[in-house]
Order: structure tokens, then sequence, then C-alpha cells
């Protein structure tokens, strides 16, 4: 249930104090990014620091459309299209009993 309510707040919720507070406290100490694009010769892939610009990143405020789930029982894989050129990522994992925001990514045209 905790998985779905951090789904739920990631996709959905509105960039409230209280939304950045409980991604805050869901996320690991430094998230593994990705990035690439169209015309660009290699992928960006490092790890960041949580600070308060990635937690604003990481949530979509109801611009994510075709959000897409794929879920096991340690790790949740979620996809969503914040507009027409992009596509986002961000991967959830079970780590001592309690889901955490471990990476995040982005693709664009």
């Amino acid at each position: 249930m905790e998985g779905w309510r951090l789904i739920d707040t990631l996709l959905c919720a509105p960039k409230s104090a209280a939304s950045k507070a409980y991604i805050a406290s869901h996320a690991v100490r430094k998230i593994n990014y990705q990035s690439s694009g169209t015309g660009e010769e290699q992928e960006e892939a490092c790890s960041i620091p949580v600070t308060k610009d990635v937690i604003n990143a990481l949530l979509a405020a109801w611009e994510a459309w075709n959000a897409t789930v794929q879920a096991s029982p340690a790790e949740i894989q979620l996809s969503y299209y914040p507009n027409e050129a992009c596509i986002h990522s961000r991967t959830l994992e079970l780590v001592k009993g309690k889901w955490r925001i471990t990476a995040m990514g982005s693709a664009c045209d």
C-alpha cells in the first residue's frame, strides 16, 4: 500500500510542502539519474544528491500522461509522459521494508 501512495504522490500531488516532505522521507540520499536525448552521442548517467531541486523535479504535479507501472515484490518501475517529446521514469525499491525512490530518468526527442 505504501508503494501505491508513493506513486500517487509522485504523479498527482501538488508541489506543496507536505508533498515535498513525503517525497524527501522516501528518497535515498543519492539517486541514480539517467538522461538521454535525440542527437546526443552519449546517455548521461550519474548519482546525484537529493536536494530541494531534485525533490521538486520528482513531483509530476498532475503533468503525467499514459503512466505505466511494472512491479515486482522488491521493485516498482514507473514511467510517464510529461509532454509530447519526453518520457520520465522513477524507480522505487524496497529497502529495509520501506519503499524508497532510488532512481529517476528522462529521455526526450
